[in-house]
């Protein structure tokens, strides 16, 4: 399989993390970590683009949509 130059594989580590895109899971030591829907989403997204600035705007409906009205979700 071919992944794009800034996308995750299905499974990496990010420092001392382990992440499972298929499982949507995150670990430490073996230890995993509880993340809702939208905190993995969140997560994903930071480290899709690790060493960047995010907009607001690219974190996509979908953060729009879990948080229903709350204008400053991520400041």
């Amino acid at each position: 399989m071919i992944y794009a130059q800034n996308e995750p594989k299905p499974s990496f580590k990010v420092g001392p993390l382990f992440v499972d895109t298929y499982l949507r899971e995150v670990s430490k030591n073996g230890a995993e970590l509880p993340l809702t829907d939208t905190q993995f989403e969140v997560f994903l997204c930071l480290v899709k683009r690790r060493g960047k600035a995010v907009l607001r705007k690219e974190f996509g409906p979908w953060l729009r949509d879990a948080l229903e009205g709350d204008r400053h979700p991520v400041d």
